[in-house]
């Protein structure tokens, strides 16, 4: 199965057993049972995925550029 994802906190996003498909909780896993008892969603990840993109690219055409220009 996929390894556990954990939040900047150290908590544990869903476990490694969890079926949700589609949007379809599943009541086993901890994550999935706070949604379903009304927990928000958690906000976060794609500033964060984007933020690390960014960066990414910014240093991908620095290292382009200086190997073109050497």
């Amino acid at each position: 199965m996929y390894p556990a994802i954990y939040n900047k906190d150290g908590s544990l996003k869903h476990s490694n057993d969890c079926k949700m498909a589609f949007g379809k909780k599943d009541a086993e896993c901890p994550r999935c049972a706070e949604m379903l008892a009304g927990a928000p969603a958690r906000s976060g990840w794609q500033k964060d995925f984007y933020d690390i993109k960014k960066r990414a690219d910014a240093m991908e055409k620095a290292a382009i550029k200086a190997h073109v220009c050497s």
